[in-house]
């Protein structure tokens, strides 16, 4: 005896309707049983060592070898350990349902009912033994931001749940693949709509034409062999909208309005949504592909415009460093012929010092120019990028914009740096050559009085 034939029995059973099912983290309590239902459901918890313990309507516990026909219905409750490196081992069909509808920490369900994998994008049903290891995908946009919804019952945040990644052939025999597929239909479709009020079971469709539509009841989402194909296309459709954030609301509107106008070709939501889905996807694609391509050359002309306003801004901030070059070139040019001239005796020490403020104000103008103008530049930027350039993410804002003007600043101050350590170094220069040559001069011409007789 195995788990499987366990999960097997109590499916069965309360497919049939003679027992009801709960369980939930690894305990499970099945009712309405008859004494031979209790018998083999105690066979196979014997054989698995899971305890199991027996009530009947009076909530009186019963040892196995006592209960009798005439005190039945009995409960029975069991538990097993259900939580293992992250995943959570589901026993019955019931307890999956439960499961896939509620709020769960774990991405990952080991099923006894389940025989091959089903891989979603952001939940992975395995067999109970299964060692296969999942990583899911977050689905960053929220339904919730797309549909417009009425009532308090919400579709579910979490739709990864319901797209498979997998190609593998979908065995709707499968109770637990059934119970999937049927909730997994009717959130994707719901999805798709513009308006939604689930407690009034109504939907509507933004066209142009605005469409109503009746939701059906759960049973109607049931999927059949015959369905497959079409539910595979819903799958794609709503990975299609929902999978890129940035124009998750621009392909959902063009997907709706898709449907709106063929909604008159199919009857009823069921058939709109699994016949329909694969023209209006289709369609959807083609407008959004029609509508990035002129986007695109707008987009085009604005890059060009860009990067024409970053050249031509380097280019200023590129001549800011030749004007400050040419003015240290030139403040070298005077200042050694300022210490030319001193040695010469030429010109009076003072004059030279004059001379050298008006180099080195002329500098420190040419600088304070260019910082002046780095300074407003910065300002217009952070007025006008969202203005502007509110197209750019602040990855490619910062690659197009902000690194090539940054480089061409650094090399500015680069270059002030170097221009003010020289300017300093050569004023020391042409104030030192300029005291201490005339203070030599001096000396020399009282050592030239004193020797001459005739003074």
């Amino acid at each position: 005896m195995s788990v499987l034939n366990l999960a097997e029995l109590i499916n069965n059973r309360h497919k049939a309707g003679n027992i009801h099912v709960r369980e939930r983290d690894g305990s499970v309590l099945v009712s309405e049983m008859s004494v031979r239902d209790v018998q083999d459901v105690a066979a196979f918890c014997e054989s698995l060592n899971w305890e199991i313990e027996i009530f009947d309507r009076e909530s009186e516990r019963w040892d196995l070898d006592d209960i009798e026909e005439e005190f039945a219905p009995f409960r029975v409750q069991f538990n097993f350990e259900a939580v293992n490196n992250g995943s959570v081992s589901i026993l019955t069909a019931s307890g999956f349902e439960d499961w896939l509808l509620g709020e769960t920490t774990s991405n990952v369900a080991k099923v006894a009912l389940q025989e091959t994998d089903i891989i979603c994008k952001s939940i992975a049903i395995l067999p109970w033994n299964s060692e296969r290891t999942f990583s899911p995908t977050v689905i960053d946009t929220n339904p919730d931001y797309l549909i417009r919804q009425f009532g308090t019952t919400k579709l579910t945040s979490d739709i990864g749940r319901f797209i498979t990644t997998d190609e593998t052939a979908i065995d709707i025999s499968n109770p637990i693949i059934e119970i999937w597929t049927k909730h997994a239909f009717k959130n994707l479709s719901m999805c798709l709509v513009s308006e939604l009020d689930i407690e009034r079971g109504s939907a509507q469709v933004n066209g142009p034409p605005k469409v109503k539509l009746a939701i059906p009841r759960d049973e109607v989402f049931t999927i059949t062999d015959r369905d497959i194909d079409g539910f595979r296309r819903l799958n794609w459709a709503v990975e299609w909208v929902f999978n890129d954030e940035r124009s998750s609301e621009m392909r959902h509107t063009l997907l709706g309005v898709e449907l709106a106008r063929i909604s008159h070709q199919h009857a009823g939501f069921r058939e709109l949504f699994l016949s329909g889905i694969e023209a209006a996807l289709e369609s959807a694609k083609l407008a959004y592909r029609l509508g990035i391509s002129k986007v695109s050359s707008e987009t085009l002309k604005a890059l060009t415009d860009l990067r024409k306003s970053v050249s031509e801004e380097t280019s200023k901030l590129n001549d800011l460093t030749r004007q400050l070059f040419t003015a240290m070139t030139s403040a070298l040019i005077v200042g050694l012929g300022l210490i030319a001239i001193r040695i010469s005796n030429v010109a009076d020490p003072v004059v030279v010092i004059g001379i050298l403020a008006v180099v080195d104000l002329h500098i420190a103008m040419t600088i304070l120019a260019g910082s002046k103008f780095i300074k407003l530049q910065k300002k217009v930027h952070s007025q006008w990028k969202d203005r502007i350039h509110g197209y750019l993410s602040d990855e490619e804002y910062k690659s197009l914009v902000k690194q090539p003007i940054s480089e061409a600043i650094g090399n500015y101050r680069h270059f002030v740096s170097l221009s003010v350590g020289a300017a300093i170094i050569l004023s020391f220069s042409v104030i030192i050559f300029a005291i201490n040559h005339n203070y030599a001069a001096t000396n020399s011409e009282v050592g030239t009085y004193s020797a001459n007789p005739e003074y």
